[in-house]
């Protein structure tokens, strides 16, 4: 978004004394580096409107959200838009943002299931005997067997210290119950 400084809430311009204008640009740009993570680097320009120097900050839209407040922390300093009105972003929200920002898709998101080698064999087994159906024997040779380097490749499993975790996109694909999804799966 646009930040002007020297433009009153009412839109009237006030204007910043042309001594203090190369101050307050650095303040501006110090206050955002020392109070956001991560960092944000805005665009700033001095504008002269009417013989009065009118500072614009241009916050562009970030890709490694979300963005928040460091003092207060990621959970409580994180704050969204709505209309003419800043809010506390809800909980849920932030774990959205988080997604986003990790350009992860539900789906690829861990679960809090273990699954053990012998269930990751055994799904890979599946999925090869299920491609071999769907094919005309001829075709059969094509087919490859998958391995758990692919399951973690297409962020099916995740792994944790030794440990393998089912992602939800195992879980749709192997037809499990999914808080609640097993309703539309």
């Amino acid at each position: 978004g646009l930040l002007l400084f020297g433009v009153t809430d009412k839109r009237e311009l006030k204007g910043i004394d042309s001594l203090d204008v190369f101050k307050t640009e650095d303040a501006i740009v110090n206050t955002i580096a020392d109070s956001c993570e991560p960092l944000i680097v805005p665009t700033i320009t001095i504008h002269n409107i009417d013989e009065k120097n009118i500072i614009a900050v241009d916050v562009p839209r970030g890709i490694q959200k979300p963005y928040y407040l460091k003092s207060v922390g990621l959970k409580e300093g994180t704050f969204i838009r709505s209309g003419a009105t800043t809010r506390q972003a809800e909980p849920y929200i932030v774990k959205g943002l988080v997604i986003e920002g990790e350009n992860l898709s539900y789906d690829q998101l861990p679960t809090k299931d273990k699954i053990t080698n012998d269930e990751i064999d055994t799904f890979c087994r599946q999925l090869y005997e299920d491609a071999l159906n769907e094919v005309q024997d001829s075709e059969r040779i094509k087919i490859k067997e998958v391995k758990k380097g692919q399951l973690l490749s297409w962020q099916l499993i995740k792994e944790d210290k030794n440990d393998f975790f089912a992602c939800h996109g195992l879980k749709i694909l192997r037809g499990d119950c999914i808080d609640g999804w097993h309703h539309y799966v």
